[in-house]
C-alpha cells in the first residue's frame, strides 16, 4: 500500500548518523490516533505532527537523508512511502529511492510519560533558541548548563562546560497556558 507524507519541518536534524540509534525519523502514533514523526540522537528527541493516513507505516524508520532531500526541493511533493522504499520526487519528476532503515526506534513513549508527570509541579520558562545558540558560541562551548530561576521573569544563568565565564539569557514571555499545553501534548503521546 502506498502512503504519502508531507514534511514541513527539518525533524531529521534531531537524528545523528554517527550513533547506533536509528539515523532516521520514525513514524509513530499517539493515543489520540494522530500520527507523529520522531527523531533522536540519544541526547535529544523531537516529535512533530505528521499529516496523512499513515497506519501502514507506523513503526517504520525513514532515512534522515530522505527527509533532508525532500525539504531542499523548491516545489515540494509529498514523500511516497511504499512497502519497501521511501521515494522523493523532484519537480522535474526524477525519483530518488531510499530503503527504510532496519531499526527499532527507542521506546520514546516511556520517556515522554515520565516527563509529563513533572509538569504538575513544574514551572515554565521560554527562551529564544537562536539567542541560546549565539550565547553558546559567544561562550565558546557546545555544551551548556542552564540554571532556571523559580521566578520565570528572572534571567537564566548559562554556564559553559569545561570553561570559565557565564552568560545570562532573558526569558521570553511564555504563551498563555504553556505548561498546560506541554502537559497535554506529552500526555497524548504513546508510541505503538
Amino acid at each position: 500500500m502506498t502512503e504519502y507524507l508531507t514534511v514541513d519541518r527539518p525533524i531529521h536534524l534531531a537524528a545523528d548518523p554517527k550513533i547506533k540509534h536509528p539515523q532516521g525519523v520514525a513514524i509513530l502514533q499517539g493515543t489520540d490516533g494522530q500520527y507523529v514523526l520522531a527523531a533522536t540522537n540519544g541526547k535529544m528527541l523531537a516529535i512533530v505532527p505528521a499529516a496523512g493516513d499513515l497506519a501502514s507505516c507506523v513503526g517504520r524508520v525513514i532515512p534522515a537523508d530522505a527527509i533532508g532531500l525532500a525539504l531542499k526541493l523548491k516545489d515540494r511533493k509529498p514523500i511516497q512511502l511504499d512497502a519497501n522504499t521511501v521515494s522523493v520526487t523532484s519537480p522535474t519528476g526524477a525519483k530518488t529511492e531510499h530503503p527504510y532503515l532496519d531499526a527499532v526506534f527507542p521506546p520514546v513513549d516511556l520517556v515522554v510519560k515520565g516527563i509529563s508527570r513533572e509538569f504538575a509541579d513544574g514551572h515554565t520558562v521560554s527562551v529564544g533558541a537562536a539567542l541560546l545558540a549565539r550565547l553558546a558560541k559567544a561562550l565558546g562551548s557546545d555544551e551548556l548548563t542552564l540554571f532556571l530561576p523559580a521566578d520565570s521573569s528572572k534571567a537564566i544563568v548559562v554556564l559553559p562546560h569545561g570553561m570559565t565565564g557565564f552568560g545570562l539569557l532573558m526569558p521570553c514571555t511564555p504563551e498563555k497556558g504553556a505548561a498546560e499545553t506541554a502537559a497535554s501534548r506529552l500526555n497524548a503521546f504513546t508510541a505503538i
